[in-house]
């Protein structure tokens, strides 16, 4: 009797411990994967900051290249006579001057026009001024809390 009342509680010790080991075990990966996953998080998450810086340092590069070919347009001009090169360089300059006395103009005399007409006038000269203005004028500085 002794006999079998020691072999099922060793039995019974036997399992005991595995079932303890394997809940014990059980929880120990859960925290693991938690760990892993949160690891995970902290890497897209760094990916997506890297992502955006050099899309921020594409955006300004691009930038850059497409003002250095607008300077460069009105530089070169090729193997023309010395007349036709000025009459290219005084192109944008003298536009600005023909928009800015336009919107001038307009200021004073738009209401002799028809209202529909008379404001679609106005705004695309407008914005045909302002877009000359800004880009001889235009801050060209780089934006804050960009780098």
């Amino acid at each position: 009797m002794e006999f079998l009342i020691s072999l099922l509680s060793g039995g019974a010790t036997g399992i005991l411990g595995t079932l303890i080991g394997r809940i014990v075990g059980f929880y120990e990966n859960k925290q693991k994967f938690q760990q892993e996953l949160k690891l995970l998080e902290l890497q897209a998450k760094i990916g997506a900051e890297e992502s955006e810086r050099e899309l921020a340092v594409a955006q300004a590069k691009a930038a850059a290249d497409l003002r250095i070919a607008s300077y460069q347009h009105d530089t070169e001009t090729g193997m023309g006579s010395q007349w036709v090169t000025n009459t290219l360089r005084l192109i944008r300059p003298a536009l600005t001057i023909v928009l800015v006395l336009a919107v001038i103009m307009l200021w004073f005399t738009a209401e002799q026009y028809d209202a529909d007409i008379r404001t679609q006038v106005v705004v695309a000269i407008i914005y045909l001024a302002t877009s000359a203005v800004t880009w001889w004028f235009g801050d060209r500085a780089p934006m804050p809390g960009k780098r």
